[in-house]
């Protein structure tokens, strides 16, 4: 008997839809975003525009995506991050909670370990998704002393991709902390390790490079130090749950 084989039986035949209904799909879409953008009021002047008009007329500001890994359905944890998009360095915290005072948390506990001057060079523009967690931006933009040290801009709803690499750095952690798997035994200090270990995976893109070098090269060995970040050997670099254990 003759197999086709281009075909694969062990494979689920992947299900197709017509042209029509891919452009219903595409439109109804489109539609929700536009009318979740307007729903929302928290992003009036901080919509996917207005960054796009911000970065032109400032190009060379540096842009950070803010994000956030969840943990299981019945855990609270969660491990809100930030991707330094020019380089693809992330740092990662962990949270008690997927909430707007997590989030807040964070900005206050790097507002601890960097001057002034120095979160306003390293964040000064972050380009969220719509996460509740961020519904709050005044607070991630302002210190405890009313000081606007970053601007905060939204994606398009239903579009995290614009925020560059978050989600393939986000691939990397799920290497380690595969989804379903539980946050309650980790530890800040884990976090930093598993972290440490991702930013020290060599990308292409840099023609071997690391983040954890890129990130040194752009903003000096001090400033990495101060955020607790290590560069692992290449040869050591581990991406699996054995990391943690």
């Amino acid at each position: 008997m003759r197999t086709d084989s281009r075909t694969n039986s062990n494979q689920p035949a992947t299900p197709r839809l017509r042209p029509c209904k891919l452009l219903l799909q595409h439109v109804f879409e489109r539609q929700l975003r536009i009318c979740l953008d307007l729903l929302i009021e928290y992003r009036e002047g901080r919509r996917k525009e207005d960054f796009d008009s911000y970065i032109k007329e400032n190009p060379a500001a540096q842009v950070v995506g803010m994000d956030t890994v969840e943990g299981p359905r019945t855990e609270r944890r969660c491990l809100p991050s930030l991707l330094f998009l020019n380089c693809t360095l992330q740092l990662a915290f962990l949270g008690e909670s997927n909430s707007n005072a997590t989030t807040t948390h964070v900005w206050r506990q790097l507002g601890s370990r960097l001057t002034t001057d120095e979160v306003k060079r390293l964040f000064p523009v972050v380009l969220a998704d719509n996460g509740t967690e961020f519904s709050k931006p005044e607070e991630i933009e302002e210190n405890e002393y009313g000081e606007i040290l970053t601007s905060v801009f939204f994606c398009h709803p239903l579009a995290s991709w614009e925020k560059g690499d978050c989600e393939n750095n986000h691939a990397m952690i799920r290497r380690i902390l595969p989804k379903g798997s539980s946050f309650s035994n980790l530890t800040q200090e884990k976090v930093d390790l598993m972290m440490n270990h991702i930013n020290s995976h060599p990308r292409p893109q840099y023609n071997g490079k690391t983040p954890y070098e890129m990130f040194v090269f752009f903003h000096g060995r001090h400033l990495a130090e101060k955020l607790g970040l290590k560069g692992i050997d290449r040869n050591d670099v581990t991406l699996k749950p054995c990391l943690l254990k």
